[in-house]
Order: C-alpha cells, then structure tokens, then sequence
C-alpha cells in the first residue's frame, strides 16, 4: 500500500512540470497552426511549387514520368497530387491545403515519437516546435516534406509492432519504408542503410535479433517497392528512370547546385549573433546535433538496448546529406524535425525527472535558446488569414496567359524558355500549369549543366522540331539570378539560342515575356505587341 502511494506522489509531483510543458506547447501549436496558414494566398513559386502543379496535370494527360517529362524526384509527389485533383478540381488551393497538411503530419509524428521515447501518449511541446520551424518552408507540396512525414509514419508502425509484435504490424512498417522511395529516393537509401546498419550494431551488442518480426516488414516493404515503381519503369525504362533520379543528378546536377556551408557564428557591427537566433544556423546546429540527442536513447548509460529508438536514430542520420548538399534556409529547416523529436523526448524526460537540475540545466538552456527563432517566427506572421483561393498572378502573365490559350489549341505543345540558354539557374516552369499547355521538350524544368549542355539542347531541338511547336515564349529578363555555385559560371552551349532565333519571330510582348511565333507562311498569324 505504501509502494502505490509513493508511485501516486511521485506522479502528481511530475505533473506539474509536464502540464507546464504542454500549456506552452499548445500555446505555440496554436500561433504556429495560424502562421502556417499564412501563405495559402501568396503567388506560386515558380521554379519548385510549379515543377509540382505542372507535373501533376501532366500526369493527369497521361504522360508518363521520366519518358515523357524530365523530373529530378520520384513521382509519388506528383502521383498524390493528380489523385487528390480528380477528387476536388485542379487548383493550387488543393494543392497547397495538402501540403498543409504534410506539415501537420511531420509535426504530430514527432510529436508522437518524442512522446513514445518519454513515456507519454503525445509532446505537444515538440510538436509545436516542429510546426514553427516548417513556417519558412511555405506551403509549397515538397517532395522531401513528404517523404519526411512517411518516416515518422514508418517509426511509429515500427514501435508499435516492437511493442506488440505481430506480421501485420511489421508488414504495415514495411509498405510505409517502402513508400518514402515513392517520394524521396535518396532519403529512403540514407534511412533504410542506417536503419539497417543499427539493426545489425543492435543485434550484435545484445547477442540476439530486435523483438520484431523483420522477415515480415522486408517481405512487405519489397512487394511494396515492386508495386510502386514497376509500373512506371516498364513505361519509361530503366535506364531513363535512374538517369533522371541518379546519374544526371549525381554528375551533373549536384555539384551545379552545391552551396558553400555558412559560417555558423556571424559577426556583425562588431558584435557575436546569436547563434540559435539565426534561423539559418539554428537549424544546421540542431540537424547536425540530432544524432547525439537521439543516441542516448538508443542504449542508456550502457543498459538495455532500446530498439524503439532506433527508427529516430536513424532518421536523425538519414536528413544530414540534405543539409549537407544544399545548406539554405528552405533546405535545412526539412531536415530539423527528427531532431527535435529527440529532443523534444528529452525534455519531457527531464521534466519528469524529481532529481538532477544540475545536469538538465544545459538541456533546458539548449531548449530556451531553440525557441528564439521558432516563436520570432511564429509572431513575425501573426496575420489574418487570407481567403482559401488561388493565389493572383501578375498583370502581365494573365496577359500571357490568355494570349496563348487563345492561339494555341487545347493541350498543343509549348515551348518556355529564355533568350539564352548558355548559363541559367532556374526557370518559370509554373506556366505550363497557368497556360494549361504541355511543354515542347522532356526537358521542361531547367537545371544547370543539364540544360547548358549541347547534346540536351540539340536533343530539345529534335523534340520541338518532331511535334512541330509553333509557339515559344521567351523571357527577356529573371535570367540573371545565379547561386554561389556553378550556375553562375559561363561556357554553355548557344546552340538551342542559335535553333529559336532562326525558327521563330517575335509577335507579341508582355512586361518580361516574349511570345514568338514559327516563321512558316502557314502558320503565321498577325498580332501586334
């Protein structure tokens, strides 16, 4: 009897530093909930956001990924997108209302991975600190986003089948591994090597196998793989499907895209920033932390080896080649979430804990500083909320827009482009989506070193000349934006530049854009600019 009143004490004493924990956490969930919304009206990105909305109404036409269209993801992004279309209507606000909720399922799955590791059903607090570092990210329907929230699904399918073992559990985490090469291949393979690696470094050090019937979730998550991707590689071939996902990126792609890593302590006006207080390196800091504040719960002070936290180990790890390649702000906040889930676990531990304030003052301090930037964030857009509609585009692409679609038919190829092509970094690739028009070449997303090249100009070439395209549009300027990388570099090939000077005239002009029209008798038409 007095061993259960001791339990009973000890639990109100640790409940009201977590009640505390959860009435700021909720607190922050709801500003952040509100900042989230924030951008559902702003004007679409063009480069990223339009490589979604443009790919998933291909999909919609039937063209197939890779063989008909050039795209540097898996295409389950693009797959969900053109289903959830066929349900409700092709609109950006579909599209972006998904995409708020791709972040709603990150922060509540690291919400609830955080919880798991402490002992408790949910950490709101993590969650909330989740939901206000995805602020930045807008509510653009990213490929990685995606795939980031089908990892915490995997973890928590993982612990539960660790928890009660059974094949259908484990067969369910499997079709969930499975699924997060649907979105982000390169995430899959850094997460399921990892994973796999812990699970042999587990089995090694407690001399026998995870309490989880792994036949099953392997057996499931590679009938899964075969579902998903053997449809599309029998359309478009093998060698298409990993040139486009691998090798193009690989040789190509990255090292024109590579950021240089930033420094993480600035100084400015003769003065130290703060390091947590820049979001930039608050995130890089605390994605490069996430193995060591998830390592601890793996095996405790050399006790048992926990192999519920070997799913978040593993995806603390996994995230680091992300933030690694392309350290920007909109890249590196993706990769914070699984860290502050580890976190996140340890606070709720500390906050349970009736001893040791010595040794949890730096985590609490860590925690304290983790929340400048976060609720900076969150108060910076602290807004009405505008109307659920698609966002406006300017005057002069409604022009554009309206001048194709009346001299072009339904569905008729277009070619978007610059005037030059020897040196870019991105492009407009949302028009596709606005013109409601298919583009003239596979290649209608630019990258550098892929588009600069001669052997894919001349094959655009080819392909413009094959479906004899009689509309390009041109942009004259937003050409000259380049990253500290080898985008900015010159030496591209001017044969494509050479090809629509001597193929198409110009007939029309809008602010930016200019509309050229195939110098052939029988299809010239009369417009004035």
């Amino acid at each position: 009897m007095m061993h259960r009143v001791s339990i009973i004490e000890r639990t109100r004493r640790h409940a009201h530093p977590r009640l505390l924990l959860d009435l700021v956490g909720l607190t922050l969930f709801v500003l952040a909930l509100d900042a989230t919304l924030q951008p559902l009206g702003r004007p679409v990105d063009a480069f990223d956001e339009g490589n979604v909305l443009t790919n998933a109404k291909l999909l919609g036409w039937q063209f197939v990924p890779y063989r008909d269209f050039y795209a540097p993801y898996p295409p389950g992004i693009f797959v969900t997108l053109a289903t959830l279309w066929k349900l409700c209507g092709v609109s950006v606000c579909a599209e972006r209302c998904l995409g708020f909720g791709v972040h709603l399922l990150i922060a509540l799955g690291a919400g609830r991975a955080a919880a798991r590791l402490a002992g408790r059903r949910f950490s709101v607090l993590t969650a909330a600190l989740v939901l206000a570092f995805l602020i930045r990210e807008r509510l653009t329907l990213y490929a990685w986003l995606a795939a980031l929230g089908v990892v915490f699904v995997f973890c928590e399918l993982a612990t539960r089948s660790l928890a009660s073992p059974s094949a259908r559990r484990a067969a369910a985490a499997g079709v969930a591994l499975a699924l997060v090469s649907f979105y982000r291949h390169d995430l899959f393979v850094y997460f399921a090597a990892t994973l796999a690696l812990g699970v042999a470094v587990g089995a090694f050090a407690t001399r026998s196998p995870p309490p989880l019937r792994w036949r099953w979730l392997v057996g499931a998550a590679a009938a899964a793989l075969v579902v998903l991707w053997l449809p599309v590689v029998a359309r478009a071939g093998v060698r298409q499907v990993v040139d486009d996902l691998c090798f193009d990126q690989v040789r190509w792609v990255l090292p024109a895209r590579h950021l240089p890593f930033p420094p993480l302590f600035v100084v400015r006006h003769h003065a130290l920033s703060m390091l947590l207080g820049q979001p930039l390196q608050c995130a890089l800091v605390l994605t490069l932390l996430g193995p060591l504040l998830a390592l601890p719960w793996v095996r405790r002070g050399g006790q048992q080896w926990r192999w519920d936290a070997l799913p978040l180990l593993a995806a603390t790890l996994a995230v680091i080649p992300q933030s690694l390649g392309r350290p920007d702000l909109w890249h590196v906040l993706g990769t914070v979430p699984p860290s502050l889930a580890a976190m996140g676990a340890l606070i709720e531990r500390m906050a349970a804990a009736p001893r040791g304030w010595l040794w949890r003052a730096p985590l609490v301090t860590l925690l304290l500083a983790c929340l400048v930037w976060p609720v900076a964030a969150v108060v910076g857009h602290l807004r009405p909320v505008p109307p659920l509609a698609d966002p406006a585009v300017s005057p002069e692409r409604q022009q554009l827009v309206k001048f194709v679609q009346k001299h072009t038919a339904p569905r008729e190829p277009i070619y978007n482009g610059y005037r030059q092509h020897q040196r870019l970094c991105a492009n407009e690739v949302d028009l596709y989506y606005f013109c409601d028009r298919p583009g003239a070449t596979r290649y209608m997303l630019f990258e550098p070193n892929i588009i600069t090249r001669a052997d894919v100009q001349q094959h655009m070439i080819e392909e413009i000349e094959q479906k004899h395209v009689r509309l390009a549009i041109l942009l004259t300027e937003g050409d000259d934006y380049f990253e500290p990388n080898e985008s900015s570099r010159g030496g591209g090939s001017d044969v494509l530049d050479q090809y629509l000077r001597k193929t198409f005239t110009p007939v029309a002009r809008f602010g930016r854009y200019e509309v050229c029209w195939r110098k052939r008798r029988d299809d010239s038409i009369r417009v004035k600019s």
